[in-house]
């Protein structure tokens, strides 16, 4: 009796100790299922105020459940459209899906899609501009598809204003390249004509310089050797005192009125001949021997003597510099 009684007792401790094990356990596992529906709970709130459209469906396309922006952004109650395949919808234009149709195989295949841009219509048929990521996920045992939508419109408005003010921009840049190389060109054409102008005044500078001289050189040559030589022998004659001085204030005179003339080449000339004078001229133009003796109707020998003769009153006489070279430096 007394081993009974201890095999009963024993057997009682066992189940005593079996049942507060399974109290614990069931007690856990109310506290992880509490856990679990607190969780829940706050994944269907951040799920339902999230600002982003959520929406899930499955590998099919049928709309499953969406949260409150997604019926904004919409404009369909998600009631209305749980049950049903998106792509059969209005909301897609027919063109999108198949590219739609496209992403939705990558994510079938475990990848995420996006983002991509799309335009959707709303119930009220006005048309926005959303920006889609898709990725797969697993709920309650199921392979479904999480989309993820934002509403772009007023930043598509944004980029296409920006787009046109870049374009006038570029547009303009353009037009006011273009302007200012024609500005360039016709600045150009400008410097070119008046450089063209100012040689041609330079020539008739310097033509009338020479001109200039060149009368100057006549005046003086023909004070000096046709009035002077004529004073000069009236000075030895026989003068009254008073015809004297009136010779006298006449050189003064003419020496004034010469004085401007004087150079260097000018007063050079004085000891030249008069047909001395006519060959330097045409020298100083450029003619040559030849050119000079057949304009002067001389033979060659007759220049070549008058070209000795002035480079020696010239002092340039076995000196090696071109006779022209040395006339035109006397200026």
């Amino acid at each position: 009796m007394k081993d009974a009684s201890k095999d009963i007792y024993k057997e009682n401790q066992v189940l005593k100790d079996e049942i507060r094990q399974l109290k614990k356990k069931l007690s856990d596992f109310r506290k992880t299922e509490k856990k679990l529906k607190s969780s829940e709970e706050k994944l269907k709130i951040l799920f339902q105020l999230a600002p982003d459209a959520y929406y899930i469906n499955d590998l099919n396309s049928v709309i499953i459940d969406g949260n409150e922006a997604a019926e904004k952004m919409l404009g369909h109650q998600i009631e209305d459209l749980i049950g049903k395949r998106y792509l059969d919808l209005d909301i897609v234009d027919e063109q999108l899906k198949p590219v739609i149709e496209k992403e939705l195989t990558k994510v079938k295949k475990g990848w995420s899609a996006g983002p991509a841009e799309y335009r959707l219509t709303r119930h009220d048929n006005s048309q926005i501009d959303v920006e889609i990521k898709a990725f797969a996920i697993d709920l309650d045992g199921r392979d479904l598809i999480l989309n993820i939508a934002r509403d772009i419109t007023e930043r598509k408005i944004v980029e296409a204003e920006l787009q046109g003010i870049r374009k006038n921009l570029e547009q303009l840049v353009v037009e006011r390249t273009q302007a200012l190389r024609q500005s360039n060109e016709q600045l150009e054409s400008k410097k070119q004509s008046l450089e063209r102008t100012n040689t041609a005044l330079k020539v008739l500078l310097n033509k009338r310089e020479e001109d200039k001289t060149e009368m100057e050189e006549k005046i003086l040559f023909s004070i000096k050797k046709l009035v002077f030589p004529i004073i000069e022998n009236l000075e030895h004659s026989s003068l009254t005192e008073y015809q004297q001085n009136c010779l006298q204030i006449l050189r003064l005179n003419l020496n004034d009125i010469t004085a401007p003339f004087v150079r260097v080449i000018s007063s050079s000339y004085l000891g030249l001949t008069p047909a001395e004078i006519q060959v330097v001229n045409m020298i100083k133009a450029g003619k040559t021997t030849k050119e000079i003796a057949q304009f002067l109707n001389l033979s060659h020998k007759t220049i070549e003597f008058h070209r000795n003769n002035i480079r020696l009153k010239l002092n340039i006489k076995n000196k090696k510099v071109s006779l022209r070279t040395f006339l035109m430096s006397l200026k």
